[in-house]
């Protein structure tokens, strides 16, 4: 692949950055959706989730009984309300069995598990100055805060940077339409 347009939300942004870095060549411009690229070792609201899971009852939780999407998406969301049954029920159907959650378990797990592997890519960043970058960000997430966003305006500090300030962390979700248009915007600058 050639003159990529890479989109990072979540975990998706160290193992999509994480090409980039590799093949800076191949990729053109990058959107950056709330999410990180460095260690988490030592940021209290990263490993406490791990830490919660961790253990048989927190396995059998997160696996069995869907807990993500069933509980802890609710606090994800900037506006609750907007997080309509229908909506929440694609969530919760998304990985419909324990085994398929096995998945998600472990990203929970590697927020911290892979703290060397995310610095790693942090010490490289330097890969990826000068490349064009949208940053959007959800102000009300409760994982990835206006200290991250920080972080990414100092590497990119020519980014277009749009703030949502009623969305959460599920941003694309809660602004699609207002994304799309953005990121066409973009697309065609």
């Amino acid at each position: 692949l050639r003159d990529i347009t890479l989109v990072v939300h979540d975990l998706g942004g160290p193992i999509g950055l994480s090409y980039a870095i590799e093949h800076p060549e191949n990729v053109r411009r990058i959107v950056i959706m709330n999410t990180f690229m460095w260690s988490l070792r030592g940021e209290r609201e990263f490993e406490l989730p791990g830490k919660m899971f961790n253990n048989a009852l927190g396995r059998f939780a997160y696996k069995r009984l869907n807990f993500s999407p069933t509980v802890m998406i609710r606090s994800a969301w900037g506006d609750k309300n907007n997080l309509t049954k229908e909506f929440h029920r694609h969530y919760i159907h998304a990985l419909p069995t324990p085994s398929e959650r096995q998945g998600t378990w472990v990203f929970l797990q590697a927020l911290i598990g892979s703290s060397d592997w995310y610095q790693s890519l942090w010490d490289r960043r330097e890969n990826l100055r000068g490349k064009p970058a949208l940053i959007l960000w959800g102000m009300k997430d409760i994982a990835f805060k206006e200290k991250e966003l920080d972080r990414w305006t100092e590497l990119f500090p020519e980014a277009q940077v749009v703030r949502f300030p009623e969305a959460g962390h599920f941003l694309q979700d809660e602004e699609g339409e207002e994304i799309a248009r953005i990121v066409e915007r973009f697309l065609k600058s």
